[in-house]
């Protein structure tokens, strides 16, 4: 969405469109992702920033609940990517490497958790290794203290890969020479 939205910014010969010209051009690409998009945002960062605040919770009380649980998703339409893990009542200490790669919320909209037990750890499925985070949800946020990810596609790589820096005359270039005048003005009224 921000990709086509962006590509909108512009007209032909690279100019800025006024607001309400562009606003009207995208309306139709804003209808269609915004809602359900924002929803799926909004859910996932909510979900992880609890599955954060229970992770300190967790190594808290790992004296007494030294391992984890995988539980089953709430979820009412679940998807496969977990099962593997809640259907088998995966168990493992809270401090093994397992939970580095695989944990809830490593994927949009998860709503799996995870139950601190004393139950003895279980096996991990042999094909633990198939499921990768999704993009932007890589790592524990209670460890890296980010809800978000740098691979979330908010994030550009590098000003490169940006998508307002692709040509000349992009907002880049147009913001670049906006600030210079604006600092040339502020400076002016000073004096």
């Amino acid at each position: 969405m921000a990709e086509k939205i962006a590509a909108l910014l512009t007209d032909a010969d690279g100019k800025l469109k006024p607001f309400y010209q562009w606003k009207a051009e995208v309306e139709g690409i804003a209808s269609h992702y915004v809602g359900p998009w924002l929803r799926t945002e909004y859910n996932t960062a909510v979900i992880r920033a609890h599955n954060a605040a229970d992770w300190l919770q967790f190594e808290r009380n790992r004296d007494i609940l030294p391992n984890l649980r995988w539980m089953p998703t709430t979820s009412p339409n679940p998807e496969a990517e977990h099962k593997r893990f809640w259907s088998v009542k995966l168990t493992r200490p809270i401090d093994d490497p397992f939970w580095n790669k695989h944990r809830p919320g490593d994927c949009w909209n998860c709503k799996c958790s995870l139950e601190a037990t004393d139950e003895p750890p279980t096996d991990i499925p042999d094909d633990a290794d198939d499921e990768k985070p999704q993009r932007g949800l890589r790592g524990n946020p209670a460890k890296t203290g980010q809800i978000f990810d740098k691979s979330h596609p908010y994030f550009p790589k590098n000003c490169a890969s940006c998508g307002f820096n692709k040509r000349k005359g992009t907002i880049t270039s147009w913001l670049r020479g906006g600030f210079k005048v604006q600092q040339y003005q502020i400076a002016t009224h000073a004096e």
